[in-house]
């Protein structure tokens, strides 16, 4: 991997397809390592920062499944 010139914290921009590649992913883990720290990362805030680039508009709504 090449070095990141973006400032710490900062995500990349999403992939144009419809999923998500395994190097978005850890860039994007890494970039909020990089601003909060290892002890406050977590696989939710990496989804929650995820989905907030993508899609803007569900960022802030959750939606409950029963099954």
């Amino acid at each position: 991997m090449t070095a990141d010139p973006r400032p710490p914290g900062e995500l990349p921009e999403p992939p144009m397809r419809p999923t998500l590649t395994r190097e978005y992913l850890a860039v994007a883990a890494l970039a909020l390592i990089d601003a909060a720290g290892l002890r406050k990362f977590s696989m939710r805030k990496l989804g929650t920062a995820v989905v907030s680039t993508r899609w803007p508009s569900t960022a802030t709504t959750t939606t409950r499944r029963r099954f």
